[in-house]
Parts: C-alpha cells; structure tokens; sequence
C-alpha cells in the first residue's frame, strides 16, 4: 500500500476501515495520548487487550525486530520490584507491559503512510492537549479515580496531589516538566516538517502550503505551552534538539543560526536570555540536585549490577532526609537504581539495535528522516542530563515512534 506526503488522516483512516480492529488498536492510545490520564490508560488497556487477543501475531509481536528485549526488561523490572516489596514499582512495571505491547505492536505495522499520519495526529492532540492544561486538576476524573484506589493501594499519591498545586501544573500530564517534553518533542517535529516543506518548495514551487500552515500551528501551540510549563530541562532540551536536527539538515542553516547565537551568549543579551525560564532559581536547583546526584550515586555503588524496580529513588531518598522526591534527576542514575546494570543494559540494547543500522546507512545513503531522529535524540538525552520524564508513558511512546521513522523508507520495510 503506498501513501504520499499529501494524504489527509481521513483519507487514510477511510482506507484502513478494511481493518477496523488493527485501526482501533494503532489509533485509539495515539488519540488518547493527549487527554487526561485516566482516559489515556482506559485507551492504550483497551488497545492492548484487543492486540493479545490475537494469538497468531503474539509471536510476530515479541520476536520481530528484536522486541524482546523489550519484554525481558519488563519482565526483569516486575520481578525486582516483587522481591523488594516495592508496589509503585510493580504498578509501573504493569503500565509499562501496556505501552511495550503497544510499541511493539505499532513497529509492525510501520510504513511511511502510517508514520506520516501519526504526526498529523500527534500535532492536533497537542492543541487539544493545551486546552486541558487549563482545567483545576482536583476537578478531573484523573483526580477523582486517584482518590479511589488511594484507599486500597498503599502506595505515596503526595507526589502527584501536592505537584497538581502549583501554576506550572497541568491536568492533562500532571507533572510540569513532563508536559514540557511533549510539548518540546512536538516543536522539535513541526521544525522538521516546517524546513522539509521549505526545502520540496525549491524543486516545486507549487506545493501547496497547507501542510506548512498545519506544522507553524502546532509549533506555536507546543512553544506556548512549553512556556506555560516553566521547565527549564525542556527548554535546554529543545535548544539542544534544535541544534543537532539543523546541522544535519542544512549545515549551512546551522552556521547562520549558531554565529549570532554564540553573541547572545558573549555579550548576554538580557531581552533573549530572559526567555530561558526560571533563571533565578537556577543556583539553588543546582545545590538541591547535587546532593540528590550524591545521594544516587552512593546507592548504585552499593547495588551496582541490581536495582529494586522503578521508583527505587523515593525509598533511597527517604533514608538520608525527611523530603519526598520522586526520581534521580538524571535517566542514567535513575535506570541504574532502579534496574542496575543488568537492567540498563537490555534497555540500551534495544534502543542501539534500533537505530545502528539506520545511522550506519546514512553515511551511504541519504535518509530524509535521520535530522528528525538524531534531533529527537539530542533532546532527549539533554533533557535526561536533569529529568527522568522518558520512562512516563506518553514520553516513551512518543520517543519510540520516532526511532521508528528511518524504517519507513517507502516500501522497502514492507518487504523486510
């Protein structure tokens, strides 16, 4: 089946209607993605007790691609979290089951067409998103079905109650900064498709500009509501991203953006760098994470090779002060407390099998999506330098539907 640049969602979506149940269980998490917590679970559950129902794909669905990496992380987080006692874990290690499934699901039934309509689908979720942001988060179901289950699961709802009072809150994500990497992410994809569109207007000065229109909305939207966050990671994040996904577009475009950035920074230009968010905080952050950075790192010394399951931190963390803190401030700290070496390993094993033989390819061949993912990667691994937001559910699906991009050359990962 092939799809060019200029199908419209609904012309796909009318063409997928032969296969309303694989329709349902691809689209339905993706449009839930960007509503309130509760009804995103409610979709991707659905969604994936309708994908193991089909028994034949089981197979396909852990085997390809080597998926099952994937699977043994899950499967090793549960078992670690089981034998610590740790119920937060085991819960997350359960939502995380969910979104594996998912991804795995999503990666074989990729091809261009579908990748093309996700981030159609992706940039209108982000306005729906942004409308959220602005309701009372004690007023949402989210809230309501919290307030249930506190009473029959013992696990700490502080981190989630008492963040939801503050005004970079949202309703829809609950955690600022883990909004503010969707939102960063988003941009970061619109840039993309904003320069691309410049760049098929050179050859055909006729295109049609609707598809450029449609991405400069959902840049504004995400920008606005990354400013709405105030999260400092996700702004350097997509600073970062920025960077890496201009050079490998047009290295000429870089060079003209990097020249008057660097006299920004030199002769500190207050009306630009006013923009970057919550710079007067900025010293006694610093102090806060170093400790909270010292406090892991003599915790991994001591478990180097095992973790406890996800959410080790707030148990490591209560032992040295009377504060709650939910993670390590840094991915890396965070997986190696939480899986330890063995853990960290599968996982980054996954990831490098994923995108090694695109990058090796690249130096050969031109690949239009690569500035796309190496810029997503920059982001994220900036952004993970101070915040674990990644292992969230929405960020992970988000984050492995664009590794999948640079698979979808045409019609050749049909016939893989």
């Amino acid at each position: 089946m092939n799809f060019n640049q200029q199908n419209t969602v609904f012309t796909y979506l009318k063409k997928r209607m032969i296969h309303p149940l694989e329709t349902f269980c691809i689209f339905i998490p993706m449009v839930s993605f960007f509503l309130p917590v509760d009804l995103f679970l409610l979709g991707l559950s659905s969604s994936v007790l309708l994908i193991l129902l089909d028994v034949k794909n089981v197979k396909k669905l852990v085997f390809t691609h080597h998926n099952y990496l994937l699977y043994l992380f899950c499967f090793y987080m549960f078992v670690l979290a089981s034998v610590n006692k740790n119920v937060l874990g085991q819960i997350a290690s359960g939502l995380f089951f969910l979104v594996v499934v998912y991804v795995t699901y999503l990666r074989t039934k990729m091809d261009r067409g579908l990748f093309e309509e996700l981030m159609v689908l992706c940039g209108i979720g982000s306005m729906f998103s942004l409308y959220y942001c602005t309701v009372d988060f004690y007023s949402t179901s989210t809230f309501l079905l919290l307030d249930f289950f506190a009473k029959y699961i013992p696990i700490p709802y502080t981190f989630i109650t008492e963040i939801a009072k503050n005004l970079r809150s949202t309703s829809t994500f609950i955690n600022s900064n883990f909004y503010g990497n969707i939102s960063a992410v988003l941009s970061l994809i619109a840039v993309y498709y904003i320069l691309r569109e410049f760049r098929i207007r050179k050859s055909h000065p006729d295109a049609s500009w609707r598809k450029m229109a449609f991405y400069a909305i959902v840049l504004i939207v995400n920008l606005y509501g990354l400013s709405l966050t105030q999260s400092r990671s996700s702004v350097l994040a997509l600073l970062a991203g920025l960077a890496f996904l201009i050079l490998t577009f047009d290295v000429r475009w870089f060079i003209a953006l990097l020249i008057p950035s660097i006299l920004v920074i030199v002769f500190r230009f207050e009306p630009i760098l006013s923009l970057l968010p919550r710079l007067d905080s900025l010293a006694g952050s610093a102090s806060t994470r170093l400790e909270i950075y010292r406090i892991a790192m003599q915790e991994i010394r001591m478990n180097l090779f095992f973790g406890k399951g996800f959410y080790t931190f707030p148990m490591v963390y209560a032992k040295y002060t009377d504060v709650y803190n939910l993670h390590a401030h840094n991915l890396i700290l965070e997986f190696m407390l939480s899986a330890g070496l063995v853990g960290t390993s599968l996982l980054v094993a996954r990831f490098v099998s994923l995108i090694y033989r695109p990058i090796k390819e690249w130096f050969v061949k031109e690949n239009e999506y690569m500035p796309l993912l190496l810029g997503i990667i920059a982001l994220e691994i900036a952004n993970g330098y101070t915040d674990v937001v990644l292992l969230l559910p929405q960020c992970f699906i988000l984050f492995s539907l664009v590794l999948m991009c640079t698979e979808v050359n045409h019609e050749e990962n049909q016939k893989n």
